[in-house]
């Protein structure tokens, strides 16, 4: 098994797993876990659960 690096170790003690964080304080975490000297990209998947066959639950996207 491979060994965590200081900073790994040091992002992964900053939140709990099993805990449910709202948008605003997960994208402060993921902002504060930055290690790198890069511009890092963040993607995020959202299932809305509606059936888009049906003409009154539509999903527009960009």
């Amino acid at each position: 098994m491979a060994k965590f690096t200081k900073n790994r170790k040091a992002a992964l003690e900053k939140f709990d797993k099993n805990q449910r964080y709202s948008l605003d304080s997960a994208t402060s975490i993921v902002k504060d876990m930055s290690y790198v000297k890069f511009d890092e990209a963040v993607e995020l998947a959202v299932k809305l659960g509606v059936e888009p066959k049906k003409p009154n639950q539509m999903v527009r996207g960009s």
